[in-house]
Order: C-alpha cells, then structure tokens, then sequence
C-alpha cells in the first residue's frame, strides 16, 4: 500500500480549506450566496462523512461509494488546468509475458470490443496469471470497505453502481481476456485518477506493446478523468493487460470504441467523459405520466433542424391503493430496470453525438465573400475580422463558418443584430486566450426599446481555457427567440451561456464539456427578467458547478424582475460539484426538471425559490436528491405562488444523504422510488416560519437503505397515505 495514501485525506482537508477562502474572496453577490446557500450541504456532508467506518480514514484514496458525499466536495479541488489526453508511441516499460495457465479464463464472460471493461471484472487464475498484487489480501477486506470479489489479492472496491481499483502500487497488474469483432485502429479510453505526479498505465496485447497512457495528477484521491490512446487490435481472442506505473492511482474502466473517421481539429474538443454502463446495481428512473403539458415557446428554431429528443420519455407508472407486497416489489424493480436502462441510453446517445451538416443555402461564407474574409488557420486572430464582417452584413443573414480553427482573443466581439451563426463538423472557435470578460455579446448594450429576436448558433465547438479561465463564452441581454443547438462547449471556466432579459430561449442538443472553475461553472445562467427558458436533449459532463443556474447579475433585483418559467427536461447530467440544476432566490417558477438523468451529481436540483415541478428523473450516486425550499420568501416577506409543488416518479438510487427534502406550504411527493445511504428517504424539516403544511400529500413513495422513510418535524396538513419501507425481503407501512 503506497505511503502517498496516509496523507491524502489531510491534503484534500486543506484543499478545502483553500477553496473556501478563495470563494470568500469573489467580490459577487451571486457568487458569495453561492458559497453561503451550499455551507449547509457541506456541513451536512461533514456531519455525514464522521459517522462513516474509521476504515474510510485509512483508506486514501476513498472510493465513490463510502464516501460519496466527499466525492464531490473534493472534487472542486481538482487543478485549474484541465486534463489533457497523452499518449506515447512505445511503453515505458514492456512487462514480460506470463505464461498462460490453463486455470486462466474471463471473469463475468469473454469480454467484446468494442465495448467497455470495469476494470475489477480482471480474468479468473489468481496471483501471478491473471494479476499480480504486491499484497496477499484485498486491501478493502483489510479496511472493511465494500469489496469486490474479496477472496482475491487485487484490491477491487464494490459500490452502489459500480466498482474500482485502487490502493494500486507500482509495478501491479491485471490481465482482461477480450474478443476483438475486427481488425482495425481503435481508440482506447481509460477512466483513472491520481493525486501525484508520475503514474502511467502501459498496455499490452498477447503480450506485445499495445499503447501508453499517462494518468494525470488531479490533485484530489478521488476524483477521475477519462485518458485516450490510440490502440491496433487484430480480430479474434486476446489477453490484454494493464501494467501500472507509479503507486497512488486509480482506475475505474477502460473502453475500446472505433477511432474518430476524421482528423482532429488544432483544438481538441473533446474529452471523454461517460461513467459506467455496465452498472452492476439497477438504478433508476421512470418517466412521464399525469403532470400537464409544459407551456414551451411558440419560434422554432429554423438554423438546423432539431432531431428527436435523444432519449424518448418513458410511460411512467403509480402505485395503486392498498397495493400487495409482490406489486410493490415489482413497482420497484420496474423503476431501477427502467433507470438503468436510461442510463445507458443516455451515455449512449452522448458517446454517438455529432454535428449533422448545414443548409448553407443563401448562408454567407467566413472566409470567402465581399465583406471581410476570416483567416481560419488556428493562428491569425479573427476578432477584428468577425466583428467588420458582422457590422458590414444586413440583419436576418447567415453566415456560415467552413470547417477551420478561428482564433478570437483580441476583445469582444458584439453582434447587434439578428443573425444566424452556422458551423459544421470541424468548426472551432478557440477563445482560450481571450482577454475579454465575454467572448462573444448579443447585443451588448440592449433594452426593452432596442430587443433582438431570432439571433441562432449552430454546429460550432468553443474551446475554452479551462478552470482558471476566467471569460464567460456568451452573453446576451434583451434577445428573444434565441436558439442554440448543436454547439458545444469545451473547457469553459466560468460560463458556458448567459442570458438576461431574454424571452423565449432555447438551448438544445448540445454538448457542455469541463464547464467549471471554483465559484463559477455554469453551462446555462439564467439571470433576471428571463422568462420562458428551455434546455433539453442536451449532456452536460466531465464537470460542472451547477450544469443549469438561475441567479441575478445584479443585487437588488425586484420581485417583479424574477425569472419566470423554465423547462429542464431530456438532459444528462454528469459530475457536478453542486446541484447540477439551481435555483436562487430569483425565481418565481414554474421550474420544471422533467425526464433527467443525474449521475454521480453531488445533489440533483436544488430550488431556493419559485414553484417547482420535478418528475420522472433518474438520479444516480449522489450526496442528496432533491432539495426546495422557500427560505428567501419567509424571510424576506415576499409574495407566494398558486398551486402545490410536485416531486413525482423520480427514481434514485446510491443517495448519500436525504433524497428529497421539501420545506414548502403546499406540495405532494408521489410515486417516487427511492434507494439510500441510511439518511432519511423523504426529509420535512420545519418550515422557516413555523407555519404547517397545507393540502400536502405523501403517498405512493416506495423506498429502501433509507432511515427514516419519511422524517417530519410536524406532519400538520399532510396526508401521508400508502408509503413503504423495506425491511428484510418485506415492505413496511411508513
């Protein structure tokens, strides 16, 4: 067991420390009410983390399963520079080749590639054939963690939805026995993690030099990023094996899938980021059944046409009255099948996601065309080219942006105008050196006498600078009708797309990759006197702050200038540090989070204000569910809203605190399925004004792992009817 191990949790203790005092030097109000609002998550975790086994201390690197509340908190104290994909030609070291026992054979079955491994399903054959471990024992049983296959000398881990390797020292490896479909170039990816410098993974084929892949110090003992290496394979039945270098690593998986058709761009754009599909615990969701139709903007958008939601809602279902135990049971099980199943989908959807080709009909060309030529060669900075260019052309054009790297570093760039912006395949706006506050204005200096309306992004890749930059990629103010689809965002530090005063928005079918940076990283900020707002079918991944954001650019915001309503519905969301999805005190609602898959968030969504609808969601591995509250109007007198609140046939599962917590007057929390970590499944905590719940409803809700089911202060003006907790193989009334 490497020594880095002992000192880990005290660096990541540290850390912390750091990042608290940096987010107390943002001079925001956004930002400070930020890091005020989550100081009760985080007290939260604490509290939650001290009552884990005194195995987790010991334990250095900490897997995501007993410590998932500290998962994501540590994670914000991963380096301002984002991990970048290395390879080398040749392996550092060519681990010799172990002569084949007949005893050796694949653990779970033969694996196929293409297609994915967890990297603790290593062959069957023991020490010396099929792994070496420089220990006798798992390291898990030892620290009387979650292991997988225990009786084993590899140090494999066991979670809720899946597993790792860890406690990994140098020089140990792990063969996997693959059937390879056809001879060809492949693209390997490898999910792993370090908390020093140094550590490398070589592979080997049959034993002969497959690829290399550095595994890129972090800075946190649990945090993991996704590596590439290009990878030859022949077609038929091979031994491939992981030989570790440096001690102080981790590995979750790794993947062989066919190699990218064209060349890539100057600018990377992209990072892989998908989590497990094989998931060894079902997890969860199901879908859509009685709240009413969401009220969605009247413009479509004409840029590109919109493809079908990526992954289709499914029919969703409700507990009958006075239902038996075999119903309950198969109520459950329906959810977690129908959740994994939405898992997978969605990581599949994500893993094959693309830009489909233009209609450049009447568009004009960037680079040739009698206005202003941009250069495009991922050198000449094309700032000064964009803006003449859109200056010179007539509102309602298209301007159509060829395939190339243009460079935009030299300022803002202001488009006052109704415009369509067109990419395609290949199209990168590299803004990772501007030195502007916004990259890219729509209509900069904009009021409710000088609107825009139509103004559309399409098929374009931005490249941030990564999580020390500072710039905000799009900005606009007093701009209806906008539409972006098919963009995508990579290595953006503090903003992805930022709107205020904008009605009927929408942002779809798009890619948000590494979108943070401690105190900010946000793919969507939803500021002031927006109203109508979507954001669907689109994945957010790698890592986030909050994925989708509502707060004001400014203090002081009238009630009246609150946000109005807004659609979350059909996305993937992965890694976030905070509540993927966030509500400040703004908001007035109705927010509706609908048919979402959250994977290993910290918290799902969390409303401070404003009427929420949250409903046919998949959550998997999180500190907490989801959250609402209505703090800001008790204290601060501010007017309510009609009708009830409604937390209805989500299902989640691997939850490390209160799945669903609901501090509102009049709500029903429904049908939900609910599988935990030991906190309570559904929280009520007392209301700010002491005032009781009022025509509220609890029913339906069927939940596991979770103590209490049902946790209340005072259950005055709730109907509590038909909930169950299971205990042993039965379910219980709760």
């Amino acid at each position: 067991m490497n020594i880095q191990r002992a000192i880990a949790i005290a660096i990541g203790g540290l850390l912390l420390i750091g990042v608290a005092g940096a987010a107390a030097a943002d001079g925001s109000t956004y930002a400070i009410k930020d890091q005020v609002e989550h100081s009760v998550t985080t007290s939260a975790q604490t509290s939650v983390d001290s009552s884990q086994s005194a195995a987790v201390t010991a334990k250095a690197h900490s897997s995501s399963f007993s410590m998932k509340p500290v998962r994501t908190t540590v994670q914000t104290t991963v380096p301002t520079t984002a991990p970048t994909t290395v390879a080398t030609s040749t392996p550092t070291i060519a681990p010799t080749q172990t002569t084949r026992q007949v005893s050796q054979s694949p653990y779970n079955g033969a694996h196929a590639f293409p297609g994915r491994v967890q990297a603790e399903d290593y062959d069957n054959g023991g020490q010396n054939v099929a792994y070496y471990d420089t220990t006798t024992q798992n390291i898990a049983v030892t620290n009387s963690a979650a292991a997988y296959r225990p009786t084993e000398a590899v140090d494999a881990e066991l979670g809720t939805t899946f597993g790792d390797i860890g406690w990994i020292d140098d020089g140990e490896w792990t063969e996997y026995t693959v059937n390879v479909a056809a001879t060809g170039s492949y693209t390997a990816n490898f999910r792993v993690g370090s908390w020093t410098d140094g550590h490398s993974v070589v592979v080997t084929v049959d034993g002969a030099p497959g690829c290399t892949i550095a595994v890129p110090n972090l800075g946190a003992y649990d945090t993991y990023t996704t590596v590439s290496a290009p990878l030859a394979l022949t077609a038929g039945t091979h031994v491939v094996r992981l030989t570790f270098i440096g001690g102080g690593q981790i590995i979750d998986w790794f993947e062989v899938v066919a190699a990218p058709t064209t060349q890539p761009t100057t600018v990377a754009t992209t990072i892989p980021t998908t989590v497990p599909t094989t998931i060894k615990t079902v997890v969860p969701t199901t879908a859509p059944i009685t709240v009413a139709p969401t009220t969605v903007p009247t413009t479509a958008p004409t840029t590109v046409a919109t493809v079908a939601p990526t992954v289709a809602p499914t029919s969703g279902s409700t507990l009958g009255s006075a239902p038996s135990q075999a119903q309950i049971a198969s109520f459950a099980s329906t959810a977690y099948a129908t959740g994994t199943s939405r898992v997978s989908a969605m990581q599949s959807a994500y893993r094959a996601w693309s830009i489909p080709a233009p209609s450049t009909s009447g568009a004009i060309n960037a680079k040739s065309n009698s206005y202003a030529n941009l250069a495009g060669n991922g050198g000449t900075d094309d700032s000064a080219a964009l803006q003449a260019l859109v200056n010179a052309v007539p509102a309602g054009s298209k301007i159509y942006f060829p395939a190339a790297t243009y460079v935009f570093n030299a300022g803002s760039i202001n488009i006052n105008k109704q415009l369509t912006l067109m990419g395609t395949t290949g199209t990168v706006f590299a803004c990772a050196g501007s030195s502007a506050d916004v990259v890219f204005y729509l209509n900069r200096y904009g009021s409710t006498s000088s609107v825009i309306t139509g103004i559309a992004v399409s098929g374009i890749t931005f490249e941030g600078g990564g999580s020390g930059d500072n710039t905000m990629i799009i900005r606009a103010n007093n701009c209806n009708s906008l539409n972006f689809n098919h963009i995508k965002m990579h290595n953006v530090g503090h903003t992805g797309i930022a709107i205020r005063d904008c009605d009927d928005a929408v942002v779809e079918q798009s890619v948000f990759d590494n979108v943070y940076q401690s105190g900010w990283g946000y793919s969507l900020w939803i500021m002031e006197r927006s109203d109508r707002t979507i954001f669907r079918n689109n994945f957010c991944v790698t890592k986030g702050r909050h994925f989708v954001t509502v707060g004001p650019s400014v203090s002081g915001v009238s009630v009246n200038d609150y946000t109005g309503d807004i659609l979350i519905e059909n996305n993937y969301f992965e890694y976030s540090t905070n509540d993927a999805v966030n509500a400040h005190e703004t908001e007035k609602g109705t927010f509706r989070v609908k048919n979402n898959v959250f994977s290993n968030c910290n918290q799902a969504a969390c409303m401070w204000n404003g009427k929420a609808e949250i409903t046919d969601n998949t959550v998997v591995n999180a500190a907490q569910g989801f959250d609402i509250r209505r703090t800001y109007f008790e204290s601060n007198g501010l007017p309510t809203w009609s009708g009830a609140d409604i937390i209805a046939r989500n299902t989640l599962t691997g939850i490390g605190m209160d799945a669903i917590r609901v501090d509102r007057i009049a709500f029903a929390v429904q049908d939900n399925v609910v599988r935990g970590g030991g906190s309570a499944g559904i929280l009520l905590p007392s209301t700010v004004d002491g005032a009781a719940h009022s025509g509220s409803t609890i029913s339906g809700n069927v939940m596991e792992s979770v103590s209490p089911g049902v946790s209340a202060s005072s259950l005055a003006g709730v109907t509590k009817t038909n909930n169950w907790l299971k205990s042993g193989t039965s379910y219980l009334s709760c």
